[in-house]
Protein backbone atom coordinates (compact mmCIF):
# COMPACT_ATOMS: atom_id res chain seq x y z
CA UNK A 1 0.00 0.00 0.00
CA UNK A 2 1.11 3.47 -0.85
CA UNK A 3 0.00 4.53 2.32
CA UNK A 4 0.10 3.97 5.97
CA UNK A 5 -2.43 2.84 7.90
CA UNK A 6 -0.90 0.68 10.59
CA UNK A 7 1.49 3.34 12.29
CA UNK A 8 -0.38 3.86 15.93
CA UNK A 9 -0.87 6.98 16.47
CA UNK A 10 -1.06 8.80 20.41
CA UNK A 11 -4.56 10.58 20.94
CA UNK A 12 -4.17 10.91 24.74
CA UNK A 13 -2.82 14.51 24.76
CA UNK A 14 -4.49 15.60 21.36
CA UNK A 15 -8.11 16.48 23.23
CA UNK A 16 -9.87 13.51 21.77
CA UNK A 17 -13.04 13.48 22.50
CA UNK A 18 -13.22 9.54 22.14
CA UNK A 19 -10.77 8.96 24.89
CA UNK A 20 -11.77 11.37 27.39
CA UNK A 21 -15.44 9.79 27.08
CA UNK A 22 -13.78 6.61 28.19
CA UNK A 23 -11.25 8.24 30.85
CA UNK A 24 -14.73 10.12 32.54
CA UNK A 25 -15.75 7.06 33.49
CA UNK A 26 -12.13 5.02 34.52
CA UNK A 27 -9.30 5.93 35.43
CA UNK A 28 -5.44 4.12 35.57
CA UNK A 29 -6.54 1.90 33.13
CA UNK A 30 -4.74 0.86 29.46
CA UNK A 31 -7.91 2.22 27.28
CA UNK A 32 -8.93 1.31 23.93
CA UNK A 33 -11.81 3.43 22.82
CA UNK A 34 -13.45 2.20 19.98
CA UNK A 35 -16.50 4.25 20.27
CA UNK A 36 -17.25 7.96 18.72
CA UNK A 37 -16.78 7.55 14.86
CA UNK A 38 -13.61 8.82 13.84
CA UNK A 39 -10.82 7.01 12.69
CA UNK A 40 -7.19 6.26 14.22
CA UNK A 41 -5.21 6.79 11.32
CA UNK A 42 -3.50 9.62 10.21
CA UNK A 43 -5.47 12.11 7.29
CA UNK A 44 -4.32 11.52 3.26
CA UNK A 45 -1.08 13.44 3.31
CA UNK A 46 -2.59 15.86 0.36
CA UNK A 47 -5.04 17.02 3.13
CA UNK A 48 -2.24 17.34 5.80
CA UNK A 49 0.11 19.24 3.27
CA UNK A 50 -2.84 21.43 2.14
CA UNK A 51 -3.43 22.40 5.43
CA UNK A 52 0.02 23.53 7.04
CA UNK A 53 0.56 25.49 3.54
CA UNK A 54 -2.40 27.49 4.45
CA UNK A 55 -1.39 28.09 7.93
CA UNK A 56 2.16 28.90 6.93
CA UNK A 57 0.33 31.80 5.59
CA UNK A 58 0.15 33.43 9.38
CA UNK A 59 -3.08 35.31 8.55
CA UNK A 60 -6.50 33.62 9.64
CA UNK A 61 -8.63 36.28 8.78
CA UNK A 62 -12.44 36.14 7.52
CA UNK A 63 -13.02 33.69 4.51
CA UNK A 64 -15.17 33.15 2.04
CA UNK A 65 -15.87 30.31 0.11
CA UNK A 66 -13.88 30.10 -3.31
CA UNK A 67 -14.99 28.33 -6.98
CA UNK A 68 -12.85 25.51 -6.42
CA UNK A 69 -14.50 24.48 -3.17
CA UNK A 70 -17.90 24.26 -5.15
CA UNK A 71 -16.18 22.35 -8.03
CA UNK A 72 -14.44 19.96 -5.99
CA UNK A 73 -18.03 19.16 -4.29
CA UNK A 74 -20.35 18.86 -7.75
CA UNK A 75 -17.19 16.95 -9.26
CA UNK A 76 -16.73 14.59 -6.11
CA UNK A 77 -20.59 13.98 -6.36
CA UNK A 78 -20.51 13.37 -9.95
CA UNK A 79 -17.73 10.43 -9.68
CA UNK A 80 -18.90 8.83 -6.73
CA UNK A 81 -22.34 9.24 -6.21
CA UNK A 82 -23.41 9.62 -10.34
CA UNK A 83 -25.03 12.48 -8.86
CA UNK A 84 -25.20 16.05 -11.12
CA UNK A 85 -25.82 18.79 -8.78
CA UNK A 86 -25.16 22.48 -9.27
CA UNK A 87 -22.97 25.04 -7.75
CA UNK A 88 -26.50 27.23 -6.52
CA UNK A 89 -27.61 23.55 -4.69
CA UNK A 90 -24.87 24.01 -2.87
CA UNK A 91 -24.41 25.27 1.02
CA UNK A 92 -21.95 25.24 4.16
CA UNK A 93 -22.71 24.15 7.33
CA UNK A 94 -20.18 23.95 10.13
CA UNK A 95 -21.26 19.83 10.20
CA UNK A 96 -23.99 17.63 9.63
CA UNK A 97 -25.83 17.31 13.11
CA UNK A 98 -25.60 21.12 13.05
CA UNK A 99 -27.18 20.92 9.70
CA UNK A 100 -29.47 18.91 10.83
CA UNK A 101 -30.68 21.32 13.85
CA UNK A 102 -30.95 23.98 11.27
CA UNK A 103 -33.28 22.50 9.27
CA UNK A 104 -35.40 20.86 11.82
CA UNK A 105 -35.78 24.68 12.91
CA UNK A 106 -36.23 26.22 9.63
CA UNK A 107 -38.80 23.63 7.71
CA UNK A 108 -40.54 22.56 11.58
CA UNK A 109 -42.48 24.45 13.79
CA UNK A 110 -42.49 23.07 17.93
CA UNK A 111 -44.29 20.46 18.48
CA UNK A 112 -43.92 18.50 14.79
CA UNK A 113 -43.39 15.24 14.79
CA UNK A 114 -40.35 13.90 13.16
CA UNK A 115 -39.90 10.23 12.04
CA UNK A 116 -36.51 8.57 12.47
CA UNK A 117 -35.49 4.56 12.41
CA UNK A 118 -33.79 3.10 15.55
CA UNK A 119 -31.33 2.28 16.12
CA UNK A 120 -30.37 5.33 14.71
CA UNK A 121 -27.45 7.56 15.11
CA UNK A 122 -27.92 9.46 18.80
CA UNK A 123 -28.16 12.99 17.50
CA UNK A 124 -31.08 12.36 15.77
CA UNK A 125 -33.07 12.19 18.93
CA UNK A 126 -31.63 15.42 20.55
CA UNK A 127 -32.02 17.17 17.33
CA UNK A 128 -35.45 16.49 17.67
CA UNK A 129 -36.38 16.84 21.30
CA UNK A 130 -33.64 20.02 22.29
CA UNK A 131 -35.67 21.86 19.43
CA UNK A 132 -39.09 21.11 20.93
CA UNK A 133 -40.26 18.85 18.25
CA UNK A 134 -41.57 15.24 18.83
CA UNK A 135 -39.84 11.76 18.15
CA UNK A 136 -42.29 9.21 16.41
CA UNK A 137 -39.92 5.79 16.06
CA UNK A 138 -40.49 3.61 13.17
CA UNK A 139 -37.78 0.98 14.27
CA UNK A 140 -35.98 -1.00 12.14
CA UNK A 141 -37.00 -4.94 12.20
CA UNK A 142 -34.79 -8.30 12.00
CA UNK A 143 -34.86 -10.56 9.28
CA UNK A 144 -34.30 -13.59 8.77
CA UNK A 145 -30.64 -13.15 8.60
CA UNK A 146 -30.04 -11.10 11.67
CA UNK A 147 -29.62 -7.81 9.21
CA UNK A 148 -32.43 -4.85 9.73
CA UNK A 149 -34.57 -3.57 7.32
CA UNK A 150 -36.87 -0.68 7.02
CA UNK A 151 -40.09 -2.16 8.28
CA UNK A 152 -42.58 -0.10 5.57
CA UNK A 153 -46.05 -1.25 6.71
CA UNK A 154 -45.09 0.48 10.28
CA UNK A 155 -43.52 3.82 8.55
CA UNK A 156 -46.87 4.06 7.05
CA UNK A 157 -48.87 3.70 9.61
CA UNK A 158 -46.85 6.90 11.54
CA UNK A 159 -47.19 8.89 8.64
CA UNK A 160 -50.63 9.27 9.47
CA UNK A 161 -50.16 11.17 12.91
CA UNK A 162 -49.48 14.47 11.82
CA UNK A 163 -45.36 13.95 10.77
CA UNK A 164 -44.08 17.02 9.30
CA UNK A 165 -40.58 15.66 8.40
CA UNK A 166 -38.26 11.91 8.50
CA UNK A 167 -34.61 11.67 8.99
CA UNK A 168 -32.92 8.94 7.49
CA UNK A 169 -29.27 8.04 7.87
CA UNK A 170 -27.52 6.64 4.49
CA UNK A 171 -25.41 4.44 5.28
CA UNK A 172 -27.14 4.07 8.45
CA UNK A 173 -25.27 3.98 11.13
CA UNK A 174 -24.77 2.09 13.38
CA UNK A 175 -26.61 -1.09 11.42
CA UNK A 176 -23.81 -0.16 8.09
CA UNK A 177 -26.73 -0.83 5.97
CA UNK A 178 -26.51 0.92 2.58
CA UNK A 179 -30.30 1.14 1.64
CA UNK A 180 -31.25 0.58 -2.18
CA UNK A 181 -32.56 2.84 -4.47
CA UNK A 182 -35.81 0.82 -4.39
CA UNK A 183 -36.13 1.68 -0.86
CA UNK A 184 -35.29 5.10 -0.83
CA UNK A 185 -37.75 5.59 -3.91
CA UNK A 186 -40.26 4.22 -1.83
CA UNK A 187 -39.51 6.64 1.27
CA UNK A 188 -39.78 9.18 -1.56
CA UNK A 189 -42.85 8.33 -2.35
CA UNK A 190 -44.08 8.26 1.06
CA UNK A 191 -42.84 11.95 1.57
CA UNK A 192 -44.78 13.08 -1.80
CA UNK A 193 -47.97 11.53 -0.77
CA UNK A 194 -47.54 12.52 3.02
CA UNK A 195 -46.33 15.50 1.97
CA UNK A 196 -42.79 15.27 4.16
CA UNK A 197 -39.72 17.27 4.46
CA UNK A 198 -36.63 14.52 4.10
CA UNK A 199 -33.62 14.71 6.09
CA UNK A 200 -31.30 12.81 4.84
CA UNK A 201 -27.86 12.45 6.87
CA UNK A 202 -25.30 10.96 3.98
CA UNK A 203 -22.48 11.21 5.95
CA UNK A 204 -21.27 8.13 5.39
CA UNK A 205 -21.89 7.77 1.46
CA UNK A 206 -18.07 7.34 0.95
CA UNK A 207 -17.44 4.15 2.81
CA UNK A 208 -18.83 1.69 1.04
CA UNK A 209 -18.09 -2.16 0.37
CA UNK A 210 -18.09 -4.67 -2.20
CA UNK A 211 -20.10 -3.94 -5.16
CA UNK A 212 -23.27 -1.57 -3.22
CA UNK A 213 -23.27 1.87 -4.44
CA UNK A 214 -24.13 4.90 -2.71
CA UNK A 215 -27.63 6.82 -3.68
CA UNK A 216 -28.53 9.94 -2.78
CA UNK A 217 -31.94 10.05 -1.82
CA UNK A 218 -32.17 13.37 -4.06
CA UNK A 219 -30.73 11.43 -6.86
CA UNK A 220 -33.72 9.22 -7.89
CA UNK A 221 -36.16 11.93 -9.01
CA UNK A 222 -36.95 15.83 -9.43
CA UNK A 223 -40.29 15.41 -7.27
CA UNK A 224 -38.12 13.93 -4.32
CA UNK A 225 -35.13 15.89 -4.77
CA UNK A 226 -38.23 18.80 -4.61
CA UNK A 227 -38.32 17.92 -0.76
CA UNK A 228 -35.35 16.83 0.49
CA UNK A 229 -32.34 18.52 2.24
CA UNK A 230 -29.27 15.90 1.55
CA UNK A 231 -26.25 16.39 3.91
CA UNK A 232 -22.69 15.51 3.30
CA UNK A 233 -18.91 16.11 4.51
CA UNK A 234 -15.77 14.37 3.88
CA UNK A 235 -15.47 14.56 7.86
CA UNK A 236 -16.13 10.32 8.53
CA UNK A 237 -14.24 9.65 4.95
CA UNK A 238 -11.15 11.66 5.46
CA UNK A 239 -11.12 11.67 9.81
CA UNK A 240 -11.52 15.92 9.44
CA UNK A 241 -14.51 15.80 11.69
CA UNK A 242 -12.47 18.22 14.20
CA UNK A 243 -12.83 20.94 10.99
CA UNK A 244 -16.38 21.78 11.59
CA UNK A 245 -17.09 21.09 7.98
CA UNK A 246 -19.92 19.57 5.84
CA UNK A 247 -22.44 20.59 2.68
CA UNK A 248 -25.93 20.94 2.74
CA UNK A 249 -27.77 20.40 -0.92
CA UNK A 250 -30.78 21.74 -1.29
CA UNK A 251 -32.32 21.60 -5.11
CA UNK A 252 -35.49 23.51 -4.31
CA UNK A 253 -34.74 27.12 -4.50
CA UNK A 254 -37.44 28.33 -1.86
CA UNK A 255 -36.16 25.93 0.57
CA UNK A 256 -32.95 25.88 0.12
CA UNK A 257 -33.29 30.34 0.69
CA UNK A 258 -35.07 29.51 3.96
CA UNK A 259 -32.39 27.16 4.91
CA UNK A 260 -29.93 30.14 4.41
CA UNK A 261 -31.49 32.70 5.72
CA UNK A 262 -31.00 30.52 8.91
CA UNK A 263 -27.39 30.32 8.78
CA UNK A 264 -27.12 33.97 8.16
CA UNK A 265 -29.13 34.79 11.25
CA UNK A 266 -26.75 32.75 12.89
CA UNK A 267 -23.53 33.77 11.17
CA UNK A 268 -22.86 30.80 10.37
CA UNK A 269 -22.55 30.47 6.44
CA UNK A 270 -18.75 31.02 5.19
CA UNK A 271 -16.87 28.28 7.30
CA UNK A 272 -13.84 27.76 8.75
CA UNK A 273 -10.20 28.44 6.83
CA UNK A 274 -8.80 25.19 7.37
CA UNK A 275 -12.11 22.96 7.22
CA UNK A 276 -12.53 24.73 3.43
CA UNK A 277 -9.14 24.17 2.33
CA UNK A 278 -9.45 20.45 3.76
CA UNK A 279 -12.73 20.02 2.14
CA UNK A 280 -11.01 20.94 -1.36
CA UNK A 281 -7.91 18.97 -1.05
CA UNK A 282 -10.36 15.52 0.01
CA UNK A 283 -12.32 15.78 -2.68
CA UNK A 284 -9.81 17.49 -4.78
CA UNK A 285 -6.89 15.18 -4.41
CA UNK A 286 -7.97 12.67 -1.77
CA UNK A 287 -9.62 9.36 -3.75
CA UNK A 288 -6.40 7.24 -3.92
CA UNK A 289 -6.15 7.55 0.05
CA UNK A 290 -9.56 6.36 0.21
CA UNK A 291 -9.45 3.72 -2.14
CA UNK A 292 -6.70 2.33 -0.04
CA UNK A 293 -8.78 2.91 3.22
CA UNK A 294 -11.34 0.86 2.13
CA UNK A 295 -8.85 -1.78 1.49
CA UNK A 296 -7.74 -1.84 5.03
CA UNK A 297 -11.16 -1.26 6.90
CA UNK A 298 -13.00 -4.41 5.02
CA UNK A 299 -9.84 -6.48 5.90
CA UNK A 300 -10.49 -4.97 9.33
CA UNK A 301 -14.09 -5.59 9.36
CA UNK A 302 -13.61 -9.49 7.57
CA UNK A 303 -10.84 -10.37 10.19
CA UNK A 304 -13.31 -9.36 13.64
CA UNK A 305 -16.51 -10.89 12.02
CA UNK A 306 -14.20 -14.28 11.58
CA UNK A 307 -12.28 -13.95 15.28
CA UNK A 308 -15.71 -13.46 16.79
CA UNK A 309 -17.22 -16.89 14.73
CA UNK A 310 -14.04 -18.59 16.14
CA UNK A 311 -13.33 -17.39 19.79
CA UNK A 312 -17.18 -16.19 20.80
CA UNK A 313 -19.92 -17.51 18.27
CA UNK A 314 -22.36 -16.48 20.80
CA UNK A 315 -21.61 -12.82 19.73
CA UNK A 316 -24.16 -12.47 16.57
CA UNK A 317 -22.59 -10.17 13.35
CA UNK A 318 -23.04 -9.62 9.95
CA UNK A 319 -20.78 -7.87 7.83
CA UNK A 320 -22.19 -3.97 6.81
CA UNK A 321 -22.80 -2.36 3.90
CA UNK A 322 -20.98 0.56 4.64
CA UNK A 323 -19.62 2.72 7.36
CA UNK A 324 -16.45 1.34 9.76
CA UNK A 325 -18.82 0.33 12.65
CA UNK A 326 -19.56 -3.15 13.55
CA UNK A 327 -23.01 -3.48 15.08
CA UNK A 328 -22.76 -6.61 17.72
CA UNK A 329 -25.67 -8.38 19.27
CA UNK A 330 -24.90 -10.06 22.89
CA UNK A 331 -27.99 -10.96 23.48
CA UNK A 332 -26.97 -14.42 23.97
CA UNK A 333 -24.87 -13.42 27.15
CA UNK A 334 -26.80 -12.65 30.86
CA UNK A 335 -25.24 -9.33 31.57
CA UNK A 336 -27.17 -6.35 32.69
CA UNK A 337 -24.77 -4.05 30.81
CA UNK A 338 -21.90 -5.12 28.76
CA UNK A 339 -20.58 -2.00 27.73
CA UNK A 340 -19.88 -0.74 31.27
CA UNK A 341 -18.30 -4.76 32.01
CA UNK A 342 -16.29 -4.67 28.82
CA UNK A 343 -14.81 -0.63 30.08
CA UNK A 344 -14.23 -1.63 33.49
CA UNK A 345 -12.63 -5.00 33.23
CA UNK A 346 -10.71 -4.61 30.05
CA UNK A 347 -10.41 -0.93 29.02
CA UNK A 348 -12.04 -1.74 25.99
CA UNK A 349 -14.88 1.26 24.79
CA UNK A 350 -18.17 0.60 22.60
CA UNK A 351 -20.85 2.20 21.87
CA UNK A 352 -24.27 1.18 24.38
CA UNK A 353 -27.25 0.27 22.19
CA UNK A 354 -29.26 1.97 24.48
CA UNK A 355 -27.50 5.06 23.41
CA UNK A 356 -28.84 4.50 19.66
CA UNK A 357 -32.88 4.32 20.69
CA UNK A 358 -32.33 0.45 21.02
CA UNK A 359 -31.50 -2.47 23.45
CA UNK A 360 -27.74 -2.87 25.43
CA UNK A 361 -27.57 -6.05 24.46
CA UNK A 362 -26.07 -4.35 21.45
CA UNK A 363 -23.00 -2.91 21.13
CA UNK A 364 -21.39 -0.50 17.84
CA UNK A 365 -17.40 -1.31 17.44
CA UNK A 366 -15.46 1.40 15.63
CA UNK A 367 -13.37 -1.13 13.75
CA UNK A 368 -10.98 2.75 12.27
CA UNK A 369 -8.35 1.33 14.12
CA UNK A 370 -4.86 0.03 13.35
CA UNK A 371 -4.84 -3.67 13.12
CA UNK A 372 -2.68 -4.23 15.82
CA UNK A 373 -4.98 -2.02 18.11
CA UNK A 374 -7.89 -3.81 16.84
CA UNK A 375 -6.45 -7.39 17.35
CA UNK A 376 -5.48 -6.49 21.09
CA UNK A 377 -8.87 -5.66 21.78
CA UNK A 378 -10.43 -8.37 20.14
CA UNK A 379 -8.48 -10.59 22.89
CA UNK A 380 -8.85 -8.42 25.75
CA UNK A 381 -13.00 -9.32 24.74
CA UNK A 382 -12.54 -12.56 24.36
CA UNK A 383 -10.39 -13.42 27.45
CA UNK A 384 -12.80 -11.60 29.48
CA UNK A 385 -16.29 -13.41 28.51
CA UNK A 386 -14.47 -16.66 28.66
CA UNK A 387 -13.47 -16.03 32.23
CA UNK A 388 -16.04 -14.45 33.40
CA UNK A 389 -19.07 -16.21 35.04
CA UNK A 390 -22.63 -15.03 33.03
CA UNK A 391 -24.70 -17.59 34.91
Amino acid sequence: MKYDFDSIISRKDEFSAKYRMAEKRVKDINLIPLSIADMEFETAPEIKEAILKRANHGIYGYTYLQKNWFESIINWTKKRYNWNIKKEYITFSPGVVSAINIAIQTFTDMRDRIIIQPPVYPPFFSSITNNKRQVVKNPLKVDSTGRFQIDFDDLEQKLNHRVKAILISNPHNPTGNVWSREELQKIGEFAIKYDLIILSDEIHADIIFGDKKHTPIASISEEIADRTITFISPSKTFNLAGLTTAVTIITNPELKRDFDFTLEQLHLKSGNIFGNIALDAAYSNGEDWLEELLIYLKGNIDFTIDFFKKELPKVKTYSPDGTFMLWLDFSDYNHPSINKLLLEKEGVHLMDGAWFGGSSNFQRMNIATPKETLKEALERIRDLFNSYDFS
